[in-house]
């Protein structure tokens, strides 16, 4: 087989297929009650994003490794303002579209530059499947909970987030860095990332939560985004790297 034909799928694309699914569904609501118009116009929509879909599958394939990954974002950013089409766009839906595709792109730069549990630099050979698993599901909960959050927001980017969703939105991604600060712990990160960008992650996270209710939607998003930024912006210091969990050393012979 060529090395095309052994050639995988990587993070950056997959995640790219999940924004195209994404708007594809979101367009695909026209049709629940169609006219003609909306047949006309999702079959227009439609074509725009799978002419990007495919240009930049293409692009990638033929690129691989090469790939600019600017690229791809501007591309799936492309996609999704198609998929809101249908909204009535203004100045807050805007501002809440442009955050929330920022805060979904800093979860995955998150995972693509540091694996599962965003722990820079982490051996996750080591880690233990009763921390790795409770940890795993929290974080995907707690990105689940994001999106709807933010699903919420883009009915109404203007009003207060109130009955939870705001609890539900900063929760959510609180949860996220909460795991990842436990697996960062369990793989002995360095201090300087657990105390100085884990930590104040989570708290900053409840923090902007606490005060959704006293606020507009999108600016709820914005606050989160930069949270978010702030873990992005992260570098490990020259030759740092996690320690991997010890394992128990044998026991020695006894002595003759």
């Amino acid at each position: 087989m060529s090395e095309a034909g052994e050639r995988h799928a990587s993070w950056l694309e997959l995640f790219f297929d999940l924004v195209v699914v994404v708007a594809v569904a979101q367009m695909a609501h026209r049709l629940a009650h169609p006219t003609w118009a909306d047949v006309a116009l999702f079959v227009l929509l439609y074509y725009a994003v799978w002419s990007v879909w495919t240009t930049l599958t293409l692009y990638s394939n033929v690129l691989a490794d090469r790939t600019r990954v600017r690229s791809m974002l501007i591309g799936m950013f492309g996609i999704a303002v198609m998929a809101a089409s249908g909204h009535s766009w203004g100045a807050p839906l805007g501002l809440a579209a442009v955050a929330g595709f920022g805060l979904i792109a800093s979860l995955w730069w998150l995972t693509l530059q540091y694996g599962v549990s965003a722990v820079p630099g982490a051996p996750e050979r080591g880690l233990r499947a009763y921390v790795a698993l409770p940890a795993h599901f929290a974080m995907t909960a707690g990105i689940i909970a994001t999106a709807a959050g933010l699903g919420v927001v883009a009915t109404r980017p203007a009003e207060h987030l109130h009955g939870g969703v705001g609890w539900v939105l900063g929760g959510g991604l609180a949860v996220y860095y909460a795991a990842s600060t436990v697996l960062g712990l369990a793989l002995g990160a360095e201090r300087r990332w657990i105390w100085g960008w884990a930590v104040p992650s989570v708290v900053a996270s409840l923090a902007v939560a606490a005060v959704s209710g006293l606020v507009a939607g999108w600016t709820v998003v914005v606050l989160l985004l930069a949270v978010a930024l702030w873990r992005v912006r992260y570098r490990p210091r020259a030759g740092s790297s996690p320690s991997a969990p010890s394992a128990p050393s044998a026991p020695s012979a006894a002595p003759a």
